[in-house]
């Protein structure tokens, strides 16, 4: 199977409904690789990538190998698989796809013999090694077929054991029975998010699970934060909250934030006010995470924080004169975006030159309430309007910000198309 036909294969299966008993059996036929690893686990709203993508720099910058499972793609699916904080290969990608996928075949034809009555194989030693089919399987009232976010997780879980994986940070999705719910009880269960939709606060409380020591939440006091202190008393975990009296902003630049957290000092390279809350919660797991007899130093910590770079998350592009990436697609995270603009708006031009797609859930009329200007609005879907959004670029003048803004995917792709058009002229 190559990339394309891996990527192709994916795009072609029809993202149901998870099934947590699918999956598992699913696993049985690979080997079961997740059993092989250690978890951290992170679910709830906004802020998961960013929390994951800072967590996943400390950890390497403390030795460990890491790998991290996404829900995040900018540009294309191998991204959503990461070892050492880098896509695998394209060649590694369809190597696994094509795996799991071989495993679901069988897994697929198994279920077909054995509800039909006739035996898998023929000996009783090979049928002792085949994996027990549930009976919500064998029925047909749970589908054979495994969804795409079933394939890819599988295949993350084959990626992080075959390449020796110390730790392996997982993004859970919007439901309960995500399929990275199969794990064993990680070291450190995270949930995201200062407001929570209904899905993601379930999510958020289903990774909560007995046997979880420690669980790190960013949850304000409210319903959300009581349903996850509900959850680890009945399970036992400990709580933990990122404190944000013990907070203290040292400076605030364009392109950075230098602060104070319970006595340590930090740097980080970015100027969003929302991040700050997400390195704390980055903060707070390395803490836990010692409590769980992981080895994490101080120094890394500090310099892991400092190298961490999130793409597309109020990303400054450019700074004299301002350019600003954000991929804002809910309200919560439009709210954030505001909140950050707020912040630097006195270190940015007041007229704004808006390049976005039809998706932006920040209006006009929400950019000028903040005391801006729109003296443009930019919405390029060929190449040609990418071409007109670089020499419009170009021409800004020292009191206009070009702010891009939209899906994660149409921000990345304007992003690149003005670096390749910026690079050629």
């Amino acid at each position: 199977m190559t990339y394309i036909n891996a990527v192709k294969f994916l795009n072609s299966r029809i993202e149901g409904v998870p099934s947590p008993e699918r999956m598992r059996l699913l696993c049985r036929y690979l080997g079961d690789p997740q059993r092989h690893l250690r978890f951290i686990h992170i679910a709830g709203g906004a802020g998961k990538s960013s929390t994951a993508t800072m967590l996943s720099v400390i950890l390497a910058e403390s030795g460990y190998k890491i790998g991290r499972l996404t829900t995040s793609v900018v540009r294309e699916p191998r991204e959503l698989i990461s070892v050492s904080n880098s896509p695998i290969s394209h060649k590694d990608f369809a190597k696994y796809v094509e795996r799991v996928v071989s495993a679901a075949e069988t897994m697929k034809a198994d279920i077909k013999a054995s509800s039909d009555g006739v035996e898998p194989c023929e000996d009783e030693t090979s049928l002792s090694k085949k994996p027990k089919i549930t009976k919500n399987l064998l029925e047909g009232r749970i589908s054979p077929d495994p969804i795409r976010s079933e394939i890819v997780t599988a295949a993350a879980f084959l990626a992080f054991k075959e390449n020796d994986c110390n730790l392996a940070l997982l993004e859970c999705g919007e439901s309960r029975a995500d399929p990275t719910s199969i794990i064993d009880p990680p070291l450190v269960s995270v949930v995201c998010g200062k407001s929570f939709s209904d899905d993601q606060l379930r999510t958020g409380v289903g990774i909560i699970r007995r046997g979880t020591r420690e669980v790190v939440s960013s949850a304000p006091m409210g319903e959300a934060y009581n349903a996850i202190l509900d959850a680890c008393v009945r399970t036992g975990a400990r709580l933990t909250v990122p404190a944000r009296g013990e907070l203290k902003l040292i400076r605030s630049g364009l392109g950075s934030r230098d602060f104070e957290y319970r006595g340590k000092e930090y740097s980080v390279p970015f100027c969003a006010e929302y991040q700050l809350l997400n390195a704390l919660t980055a903060i707070e797991t390395v803490y836990a995470l010692r409590r769980t007899g992981t080895a994490l130093h101080s120094a890394d910590v500090s310099r892991g924080i400092s190298r961490a770079r999130i793409p597309l998350r109020f990303e400054l592009f450019a700074a004299s004169p301002a350019v600003i990436i954000d991929g804002a697609a809910t309200d919560e995270q439009a709210l954030a975006l505001c909140e950050s603009l707020s912040a630097v708006s006195q270190m940015i031009g007041k007229r704004l030159v808006v390049v976005s797609d039809s998706h932006i859930c920040v209006s006009p009329d929400r950019l000028e309430a903040l005391g801006f200007t729109v003296a443009e609005e930019m919405s390029p879907v060929t190449e040609a309007d990418d071409k007109r959004v670089a020499a419009r670029l170009r021409r800004l003048s020292s009191d206009e910000t070009m702010l891009i803004l939209g899906s994660l995917t149409f921000t990345g792709r304007v992003k690149n198309a003005v670096l390749r058009f910026m690079a050629y002229t």
